[in-house]
């Protein structure tokens, strides 16, 4: 019997903190060109980067995209440039995430 006590405390536990997780609402790329943002949404298809909107936010797959994004700029002629990443609370628990292209 205490172990199953046990067992239903861990099930309800993990049901909140699922329910804790912030979920991707809005991307946005803002001074990226030469590169458009088609090109970038392909190349994290391509990637298997798993960064989208109605997704869980999960910080590796921004570090990712980020990575995806300064390649590209690159590979555009702009080596060496840099993308910036913020993110916005939007209550109660979802994220706009920016990614900025840093001359």
């Amino acid at each position: 019997m205490r172990l199953l006590s046990v067992l239903l405390a861990c099930i309800i536990c993990a049901g909140i903190l699922t329910a804790q997780k912030q979920v991707v609402r809005s991307i946005k790329f803002l001074n990226v060109e030469p590169v458009s943002v088609s090109e970038i949404l392909q190349t994290f298809k391509e990637k298997e980067v798993k960064l989208a909107v109605e997704r869980v936010y999960d910080p590796q797959e921004v570090d990712a995209a980020k990575a995806i994004i300064e390649k590209l700029l690159a590979d555009k002629g702009k080596p060496g440039a840099r993308v910036n990443v913020t993110t916005r609370t939007i209550p109660p628990r979802s994220l706009e995430v920016v990614f900025t292209g840093v001359k």
